[in-house]
């Protein structure tokens, strides 16, 4: 089956291209397959493309790059279930709208790549729009250096009790496990005392949020504590 890459087309339609340009560049790069075309709620809304002119800085053309390149290859069918199921819910405007608003809004390059990821488990059904509207929260609420200390850290207790366990708790993204155990205090007499030890464990939200982080950025995380996650 064909596939459509979004990222190729994008910068194949830009080229050197003003930036005044570009937001309908992407518009109807996204929009060139015939099949897509085809489809009500994606002619419908980027048939009014001029609208979307005052998302011409150059920030924005960065952040819409980036969130291109981890969106990932679908395939027309993909694309045109994603657009049905769009439409058959009564949010195709809403939904297509707020995504280019929020790529304008969106306060770091590396969050709007973290979006695209998020999309692109949307698009291939992994989450549902729900869980899609809930990770782009995340993504905005969090500081960057949290999410990547998240991205690297998620398995080590020290960075979990050590701050990083509340942030998630806060985002509901982990829980706080409370638990009697042991330890010692002096090692030359063998001495031990009985202690209440809190520690943290990820929700399902944040065991699909750690999925997505990984697959944006595969390539950066080691092989051993790469986490895949449920499907």
């Amino acid at each position: 089956m064909k596939k459509v890459s979004l990222k190729r087309r994008v910068r194949e339609a830009a080229g050197e291209m003003p930036v005044t340009d570009y937001a309908e560049a992407i518009i109807d790069a996204f929009i060139e397959s015939e099949v897509l075309k085809e489809v009500p709620v994606i002619s419908s809304i980027f048939g009014v493309s001029k609208g979307f002119k005052r998302f011409k800085s150059f920030r924005f053309k960065q952040k819409v790059e980036e969130f291109y390149s981890s969106a990932g290859t679908y395939t027309e069918e993909e694309m045109k279930n994603f657009s049905l199921m769009l439409e058959q819910d009564g949010k195709k405007e809403e939904f297509l709208f707020s995504l280019i608003e929020l790529l304008e809004k969106v306060d770091s390059e590396q969050k709007a790549k973290i979006i695209g990821g998020v999309f692109r488990r949307l698009v291939k059904k992994e989450i549902d729009v729900d869980q899609f509207h809930d990770q782009v929260r995340v993504t905005n609420s969090m500081m960057l250096m949290d999410i990547f200390k998240f991205m690297h850290g998620y398995h080590n207790d020290f960075h979990m009790e050590d701050g990083l366990g509340d942030i998630l708790l806060i985002l509901r993204l982990s829980k706080r496990e409370i638990s009697l155990a042991m330890r010692t205090v002096n090692m030359m007499k063998r001495d031990s005392e009985q202690y209440v030890k809190i520690s943290f464990a990820l929700t399902d939200a944040g065991k699909s949020f750690l999925t997505t982080l990984h697959q944006v950025h595969e390539d950066k995380i080691e092989p051993s504590i790469l986490y895949k996650g449920e499907v």
